[in-house]
């Protein structure tokens, strides 16, 4: 759940008792874990009737400063996706060229500026409609606009 207690733990003698408390790596890939180590220390005392009380706090890592909770923050890191180009008619053609061209020369020329075509292509993106959103809400804008100037005007007009 991300969440987890200590305890319970009991104290029978007075004492400064001091804990680390570190977050176990998990195994999954593409996380980054925090590697921060909280030091806790807890102080018990008598109060003068014979009773056992407690003090805690916590520090993070080096720092002198104390801390009001003990959190870890991961962080997930996207993988890098390499995007394979699609074989295209063109290459297909390539490949099956005619005998009139020479192996060495006309092999190398001709692949070579289809594979600059190939790179140069733009990149198509799929149409999810999200551009179409924003134009209607601006379009509905603009007519209640001219409706508002329009009854504006001709409140002006009865006015005079």
């Amino acid at each position: 759940s991300g969440k987890s207690q200590i305890g319970p733990i009991k104290y029978t003698e007075p004492g400064v008792y001091k804990y680390f408390i570190s977050q176990k790596t998990g195994e999954y890939t593409n996380f980054l874990y925090d590697e921060t180590c909280y030091t806790l220390t807890i102080r018990i005392y008598d109060d003068g009737q014979g009773n056992l009380k407690y003090e805690l706090f916590a520090i993070k890592g080096d720092s002198q400063g104390k801390v009001a909770e003990i959190l870890f923050t991961n962080s997930y890191k996207e993988p890098a996706v390499t995007e394979t180009l699609p074989e295209t008619e063109n290459l297909e053609k390539e490949t099956n060229e005619p005998e009139s061209y020479t192996k060495q020369e006309g092999n190398s020329q001709q692949k070579e500026s289809s594979i600059e075509e190939i790179t140069n292509k733009e990149t198509i993106a799929p149409k999810t409609g999200e551009r179409a959103i924003p134009a209607i809400i601006v379009g509905m804008l603009g007519l209640v606009m001219l409706i508002l100037c329009i009854v504006l005007y001709r409140k002006k007009q009865e006015n005079k």
